[in-house]
Formats: C-alpha cells, structure tokens, sequence
C-alpha cells in the first residue's frame, strides 16, 4: 500500500464514531437532528487526532475518538459510559513513528 492509504486509517477511526451516532441514533440522510448528531461527533474526532498531529498512529487515533464518542454521548443523551482513567498503549515498540513521551498514551514510568 501506498502512504495515503495511513490517512484512510485516521479518517476510519473517527468515522466509526459517526457509524455508531448513526446506529444508535437511527440515522438517514433525510433526518436533520440524527444527521447533525453524526456529523458532529465525526468531526469532533478527527479535530482532536488532528490537535496531537503526527506521525500516524492508528492505536491512538483509535483511543482519541473512542474518549469523543464517550465524552459526546453523555453531553448529548446524559448516558455514562464507564472508561479507563489511564489508557496505556503497549503497541509503540511495532511503530517506528511512535511519539514515545510526546503521546498522551505512552506507558509512564
């Protein structure tokens, strides 16, 4: 694969988040509020993956919109959602381009 195909992988990850607002929602193009909700939540994933900036990391681009996803559905629907208080990645030594220290998931020692 070529190296735009690592950009699809930070778009999947926040459009999953959108697939899942749409999914819960019930969803359609024709319906305003739920289409908004989806979109929302899209673009709000892909603002905080784009916030950290790179290099590509798919583990944490995963975790970024997986912590939108959470923090919007309570906002939205008043539903908690339990989370770990500390994600730890334990992928970085597969990633040449790991951010080690400079990423919010690395271990801390």
């Amino acid at each position: 694969k070529g190296k735009g195909d690592l950009s699809v992988l930070r778009i999947r990850a926040a459009a999953g988040t959108g697939i899942f607002m749409s999914i819960i929602t019930q969803n359609s193009p024709l319906k305003k509020e739920e289409w908004g909700l989806s979109n929302q939540l899209t673009g709000l994933s892909l603002l905080s993956i784009a916030k950290l900036g790179g290099p590509r990391c798919c583990k944490r681009d995963v975790f970024l919109s997986l912590i939108e996803a959470v923090n919007f559905i309570e906002k939205h629907f008043q539903i908690t959602l339990s989370q770990k208080k500390t994600i730890t990645c334990h992928y970085y030594s597969k990633n040449k381009q790991c951010l080690y220290n400079d990423c919010p998931y690395f271990p801390k020692k």
